[in-house]
């Protein structure tokens, strides 16, 4: 990550992806949601599922293709999304503020 939004991904083949991720979901070993298609890079589509135990990296141009995937990888299909300052503030909020050196 490089500035809460654009990632790079690399797969266990060393290929390397660059995402730029709008709003997002950790689940069950997945991060998967909405891709920012203001930017064009090495992937094609607007939604994104990252398998976090292989790597493997799955776009989707089409809404209707990327809830599919959801059901294959029983994943939520309308889960909360959220953006990358929703997840740092959640994380670093409160008394972990107070511990950052």
């Amino acid at each position: 990550e490089i500035n809460g939004n654009h990632t790079y991904i690399e797969d266990l083949d060393n290929n390397m992806y660059s995402l730029s991720i709008n709003k997002f979901i950790i689940d069950n070993g997945y991060v998967y949601g909405h891709t920012n298609n203001q930017y064009e890079f090495n992937y094609e589509g607007n939604y994104f599922i990252w398998n976090l135990m292989d790597s493997k990296l799955y776009t989707y141009a089409l809404e209707n293709d990327y809830k599919i995937s959801l059901r294959q990888f029983n994943l939520k299909n309308e889960p909360n999304y959220k953006d990358f300052n929703e997840y740092y503030l959640e994380y670093w909020a409160g008394w972990r503020f107070w511990l950052l050196p």
